[in-house]
């Protein structure tokens, strides 16, 4: 059973929802959802938060005239036509989860005064982030951005995470400011083949030159090998800012050791092969990265007989770094 307020009818809170054809700005029905809105947001006008969840949009610019100064938090809300964030000033905390933005998507010339919490939405056109600043957190945490994703001009005074978050098309980010508290890694490794950083390319290369190139292993590894995408399931890996990738080749450890379990030994090598080369490449702290990560962990769990018929196709070096760790089978 639901309970309406006294502000809007059950006829009223109808025609709060959006069909799925969107509406356009000059209908009827348009300007009667404009206008049953503003009575909804008026009511929460005297709170520092407007609660939008649960409603189906048309197009609709969220502005000063509309919300005034007050913040939103929505969840499960479904936005069928553009959505607009502009010139606002969000004075208490920012939540937008689990949403559907089915349009185009822009938070443009916003302050975000407390915490900013936009995470488990999906935005399936462009999205542009442009002109922000963030007082405090901002999480963007677990979206999907299926078209093109902006950043640019963003301001972080605090901690700002894109963990989890993943790119479908190619992606900019520019002018970040207060990069120290940005917190590119998962972001960078898990979408960086769909990425243009600009000046934060040249601050990771420079301030996080062991991430980058581990970063770097992981796609090669995919591109040399496209069939492990699909067999090392990403999520099983972001488990957090810097290491998702250590976690990524560890999951190739034990891949490969699941392979050589299966006596498919041509496979193997191939894997084998690809990581001792990078291992004879590598520098001290790369050296561990992979010794750790991945040599560790190639005969994991595996029967002595299957060891010792296993360790025939390793390549020498990699018999030597795992012979340090675990000694020889025998």
């Amino acid at each position: 059973m639901m309970f309406y307020n006294e502000y809007l009818s059950p006829e009223e809170y109808q025609k709060l929802y959006c069909s799925k054809e969107g509406w356009q700005r000059g209908e009827k029905r348009y300007d009667e959802f404009i206008t049953l809105l503003k009575r909804h947001i008026e009511y929460y006008q005297s709170n520092t938060q407007i609660d939008l969840t649960s409603i189906s949009f048309p197009e609709i610019t969220f502005d000063q005239e509309l919300l005034g100064t007050a913040s939103v938090f929505t969840s499960g809300s479904e936005f069928y036509g553009d959505v607009v964030f502009e010139n606002l000033m969000f004075k208490d905390k920012v939540y937008i989860s689990g949403c559907s933005f089915l349009g185009k998507c822009c938070f443009e010339n916003t302050v975000f005064r407390q915490n900013a919490t936009i995470m488990f939405n999906t935005f399936k056109q462009e999205t542009i982030l442009k002109e922000l600043t963030f007082k405090e957190e901002a999480s963007f945490t677990d979206n999907a951005f299926h078209d093109a994703l902006l950043l640019d001009t963003l301001t972080f005074y605090k901690e700002a995470s894109f963990t989890d978050s993943i790119l479908h098309q190619k992606s900019v980010i520019k002018n970040i400011n207060g990069i120290e508290w940005f917190e590119w890694d998962d972001l960078y490794c898990m979408n960086y083949e769909q990425c243009e950083w600009s000046e934060l390319d040249k601050y990771i290369v420079q301030k996080e030159p062991k991430k980058v190139r581990l970063i770097k292993l992981v796609h090669e590894i995919k591109k040399e090998f496209p069939e492990v995408i699909d067999e090392i399931k990403e999520e099983l890996y972001q488990t957090g800012m810097g290491w998702s990738c250590y976690f990524w080749i560890e999951k190739f450890g034990y891949l490969t050791r699941d392979i050589l379990r299966k006596r498919e030994y041509t496979r193997a090598q191939k894997y084998l092969n690809f990581m001792d080369k990078t291992l004879k490449n590598a520098d001290p702290d790369m050296t561990n990265t992979i010794e750790v990560g991945y040599v560790e962990n190639i005969l994991y769990d595996l029967t002595h007989k299957q060891k010792k018929e296993a360790w025939k196709y390793l390549p020498d070096r990699t018999k030597k770094s795992y012979a340090m760790i675990w000694g020889i089978p025998s």
